[in-house]
């Protein structure tokens, strides 16, 4: 059974809530890279160390856009559950394609085992940022190997963000750097980081679910410095931020998974705060956002309770992998699910082991 990790900020129950602290925006403009060490348990950051620009290396290449690629899916890493009940970083990588499920490749180089990094793709290749244990690295996926960029600047080495293709770059939002929150906007063009600075932003948080819905970034919730969940609904232009009010929203959440799928954005999973439970509590439920408002949806079946997981869309179904279950509703979340629009099913057969934190992307 795979019980939840509680944030990466903390471990065991709700920690201490003086020990974290939270960096805006402003705080960051005309900072270099912070490469500090992502540590286990709670406390807060001692201070920004600025990174002297990386020396050598080129960016991987995109593929060629015409070239035929099967749709499939990039998995790697995650905090994977151990026979005597431990955990350890995984630096394994996967793929699935639809019908034939996952395969293993073994890469002749990768990034150290880690987890809680983000994932998206650009060009053609699966761009990986950050995650516990890496010191705000960037790597690319070709379909073949992995290969470390060298870019002059980079974002903190954060956990828990939102990371997504907008446009012709990807947007990195918020996240978790040992100690803080933040609430910056990253953009990576396949070359280098550039830090944006919108005038307003959504507050600073971690483990929020995102996805791009008609050529914007939408977010919605997180946990924020308090250790409380959110519940709001944000949307990035590209150029700013615009906090929406659905009629409707699901209840305030952190670490559920969110993909873009045939013209609306899916959304599972999560850990909430009921009142009448008063600690974190790892939901089933599965909602859609069509720009306007969020419509929970009632399937037939639905994978197990979880939160940190990992979900992504390819080949005409999303799929989700991964998590773990938090309070009481304890389950085994492991094997491999798939959402067709209406219904969830349940995949059998080998693939990467139990986790919670993995990273996936489409490609």
């Amino acid at each position: 059974m795979l019980r939840a990790l509680d944030s990466p900020r903390c471990s065991g129950e709700r920690c201490d809530r003086a020990t974290s602290t939270r960096r805006t925006s402003a705080q960051w403009t005309g900072l270099g890279a912070v490469s500090l060490l992502l540590l286990a348990g709670c406390g807060s950051r001692t201070g920004l160390e600025a990174a002297l620009p990386d020396d050598g290396g080129d960016a991987a290449q995109p593929q060629d856009a015409g070239q035929s690629q099967p749709p499939s899916i990039l998995l790697f890493g995650g905090l994977g559950a151990m026979e005597d009940g431990g955990y350890a970083d995984e630096d394994d990588t996967w793929i699935w394609t639809a019908p034939g499920g996952w395969t293993q490749a073994h890469p002749p180089q990768s990034p150290s085992a880690r987890f809680g990094a983000m994932a998206a793709t650009l060009g053609g290749n699966v761009v990986l940022f950050g995650g516990d244990g890496s010191t705000a690295e960037t790597w690319a996926w070709n379909g073949a190997t992995w290969t470390q960029q060298q870019p002059s600047w980079s974002p903190p080495p954060l956990v828990s963000s939102v990371f997504s293709l907008l446009g012709r770059d990807l947007v990195l939002f918020g996240g978790y750097d040992y100690g803080t929150l933040y609430d910056d906007v990253w953009r990576w063009d396949g070359t280098n980081w550039t830090h944006e600075t919108p005038s307003v932003t959504p507050s600073p948080r971690e483990a929020p679910a995102g996805a791009v819905l008609d050529g914007s970034l939408v977010i919605f919730g997180g946990e924020d410095v308090d250790f409380e969940p959110l519940g709001d609904t944000w949307v990035y232009d590209g150029t700013s931020w615009t906090q929406m009010q659905p009629a409707h929203s699901p209840s305030p959440r952190r670490g559920a998974v969110a993909a873009a799928y045939d013209g609306k954005i899916l959304l599972f999973g999560g850990d909430t705060i009921p009142p009448s439970y008063g600690d974190w509590l790892s939901v089933d439920e599965t909602w859609v956002w069509d720009g306007k408002d969020w419509t929970q949806e009632h399937p037939a079946q639905s994978p197990d309770p979880r939160s940190f997981a990992a979900m992504a869309a390819a080949g005409g179904q999303v799929v989700l992998f991964g998590g773990g279950s938090f309070g009481g509703n304890y389950a085994d979340p492991v094997g491999t699910w798939t959402w067709d629009g209406t219904l969830w099913t349940q995949h059998t057969g080998p693939g990467p082991g139990s986790r919670n934190y993995p990273t996936m992307a489409a490609r």
